[in-house]
């Protein structure tokens, strides 16, 4: 009997689309023979629509003009009458409270084993100024920053006008929001764009003659094991268009043209991935998850981490050998054995108190 998989997707956040293309992706990236799909769409205003075979985007997004609205019940969905149990729930929101640990809770309040972070873990992972105090906690290297609060004097802030300095909202992803800017007044028009995102916004050194590297990681057992690096080529910071437009037309994280594996020196790769592997484990993380760094000259400077990455990083993973059913199904796996070990707590105690 074939087990049915929730795949979770749009949500309140300016990735809202790119999460239903992450999320087409990973429904027809699952092992029919062995799965049922369960689209499961979440609108801007935090409704659920719930339909079986649905593999497209505009089928996703016409889910909210029918008769689809679903809610939570104990392990699963319920559309009225009719029960939806889920054997897994794969999250693949972007951005905003889904993927910042909010989507966690309720999986964890229903019962549903998921396959991404928990709670704490979605928490720092889009939290960029915790990633970096963590990061520099076990001597991981990060590019000097200031951290800025919309109640923040800008004036005082120490920066060195020569410079030039990346803005970026504290909380958010797929470079929205983001930009260079030089000289004080252009760092208050940065600012200014980057707080119609977030409330908090990092101001950080704009690393100079650098590229970036990506890598995937994915806890299985006791063990983090990594996908091959990513290098993107292209000049410069990545906007939302160089990863997920082509042509005018979305094509997810496909669309960016990438070196795999990044033709690196054998010290910077040892570096990203020992760098990746003790991030995973001090940022509380679980599932699929990508972390980005920068290198300048031969220094390797930690970026971010994405806990539900663009297309789940299924295309870094293939030179290990592992497809993208594999993946899933590893990560499906994990999510199972880790509610088990969970529903096994104790959370309800006699105190006599009432």
């Amino acid at each position: 009997m074939k087990r049915l998989i929730g795949v979770f997707m749009g949500g309140k956040s300016p990735e809202h689309d790119v999460s239903i293309i992450t999320g087409t992706q990973v429904m027809c990236g699952l092992n029919q023979s062995e799965f049922d799909v369960l689209a499961v769409y979440e609108d801007y205003n935090g409704n659920l629509y719930a339909k079986q075979d649905v593999y497209d985007v505009k089928s996703v997004v016409n889910m909210a003009k029918g008769k689809n609205k679903v809610e939570y019940c104990h392990k699963g969905l319920k559309k009225r009458l009719k029960k939806y149990p889920l054997y897994c729930a794969i999250p693949c929101y972007h951005g905003g409270n889904a993927e910042g640990g909010g989507q966690a809770y309720l999986f964890e309040k229903y019962a549903i084993p998921y396959t991404s972070s928990g709670i704490l873990g979605g928490s720092i992972g889009m939290d960029k100024l915790t990633q970096k105090e963590l990061a520099k906690s076990v001597s991981v290297p990060v590019l000097e920053y200031s951290f800025i609060d919309s109640n923040t004097d800008i004036n005082k802030v120490d920066l060195e006008e020569e410079k030039q300095w990346v803005i970026k909202p504290n909380a958010s992803g797929s470079s929205i929001g983001v930009s260079k800017a030089k000289g004080r007044e252009e760092v208050k028009k940065a600012l200014d764009l980057a707080l119609n995102f977030d409330n908090k916004a990092i101001i950080e050194r704009c690393a100079q003659d650098f590229y970036e590297l990506n890598v995937s990681a994915l806890k299985v057992g006791n063990s983090v094991i990594l996908s091959e690096i990513e290098m993107p080529l292209s000049n410069g910071i990545l906007t939302f268009e160089d990863k997920y437009l082509k042509n005018g037309k979305i094509k997810g994280m496909k669309n960016l043209t990438r070196q795999i594996p990044a033709q690196i020196p054998k010290e910077t790769q040892n570096q990203v991935e020992r760098f990746a592997t003790i991030l995973y484990e001090k940022f509380s993380l679980f599932g699929i998850v990508r972390f980005d760094f920068i290198v300048e000259g031969e220094n390797v400077y930690f970026n971010e981490v994405n806990t539900n990455p663009g297309s789940l990083s299924y295309y870094m993973w293939r030179g290990k050998g592992i497809t993208f059913d594999k993946l899933l199904d590893l990560a499906i796996k994990e999510g199972v054995n880790r509610a088990e070990k969970e529903q096994k707590l104790i959370t309800r105690i006699q105190t006599g108190i009432i």
